[in-house]
Formats: structure tokens, sequence, C-alpha cells
């Protein structure tokens, strides 16, 4: 086994155990003209959260419009070579779109340049196709779900309402610290 081999193995099963006071996913959104690319995600998907979320696909812009009008996703893992723009511009689009779903964006452009203009733009993670697998889909939903409470802190502080309070229990087993209940609170 090589040294790349336990970084995943380690990286996998911390994920397993935070995995367990995660909330569940609802709704996905997955957005891309590779049906190869749509189908390892959706597999992937079933093997972190299970048979239990719905998962919707669109091949085009339109089908993400109709899809964020049918159901309202968690979580929407959008293709930026879907678009013919940049992607930064779709980003830009869905957040004008008042839609609350948090978006992870599977681009094939590595410049560091790239990345951190759709960065900026207000996307929750950035993947690279190559790089998707079960543990960093894991990651790229907590990064939406600690996103999603530091926006109702804020929407708080500006006096916009209750932020809520999301309280993550373990799905199976209690872990080794004793602790039964994890809480977020904002």
């Amino acid at each position: 086994m090589t040294d790349k081999d336990a970084e995943y193995l380690v990286r996998r099963h911390e994920l397993h155990v935070a995995r367990q006071f995660m909330p569940e996913l609802c709704c996905a959104l997955i957005a891309s003209s590779d049906t190869g690319l749509v189908r390892s995600i959706q597999a992937l998907l079933r093997v972190v959260f299970g048979y239990k979320p719905e998962i919707k696909t669109a091949c085009t812009a339109g089908g993400v419009l109709d899809g964020l009008n049918e159901a309202a996703p968690d979580m929407i893992l959008i293709d930026d070579g879907l678009f013919s723009r940049n992607g930064i511009d779709v980003v830009q689009f869905l957040k004008q779109s008042r839609n609350p779903a948090k978006i992870v964006v599977i681009t094939r452009i590595r410049r560091p340049a790239h990345i951190l203009a759709i960065r900026s733009a207000g996307v929750a993670d950035v993947i690279h196709p190559t790089h998707i697998d079960s543990a960093r889909l894991t990651e790229s939903y907590i990064r939406v779900c600690v996103l999603s409470v530091l926006e109702d802190r804020k929407q708080e502080k500006m006096g916009r309402g209750p932020a809520e309070v999301i309280a993550l229990e373990p799905r199976s087993t209690p872990p080794r610290s004793g602790l039964s209940k994890a809480r977020i609170l904002a």
C-alpha cells in the first residue's frame, strides 16, 4: 500500500465518522451533459447518502431551471462545461434567482485564477472531475452545510429573521467520546 492509498483510507474513515453527524441530503441536482460523469456522481451519492435522497439530473440550462422549479435541492452539482459560458456567469445567475441551494462546480480548468474566480462567485466548493470520489463528495456536502449555517448567522445579525438551529444526530452508533448529540448553533 502506498502513502497515497493510506491517506485516502484515513480521509475516508474520518469522513465516515463526520457523516454520522451531518444533516441528511434530501435532494440534489446534477447538471452535466457528460452522461458518464452524471452516472458516476449518482452512484457516489447513493454510496454516501443511500437511496433516500432524490437525485435530479439536467443536461441543459433549461433543465437546470426546471429542476430548481420542481424541487428545492440542498446541493447543485454543476459541470461548467455544460454551458457555453465559463460557469461563473451561471453561478451568478443562480445566485440572483434567490435559490437557497448551495452550488458545487465541477470544472476541468485547473488554472488557479479560474478556480479563485469561481470561488469568489459564491460557490460552496470546486471539484475537478478526476478527483470525484465518495470522500470528496462528503467533504463538499460538509462545506455546503457549514455555508448554510454561516449564512443563517449572517441573516440573524442583519435582523432578517431567526437563525435555524441544525441539530446533528448520529445516524447509527454514537461516537467513542460518548456524546450523543452535536449542535451547530447559529
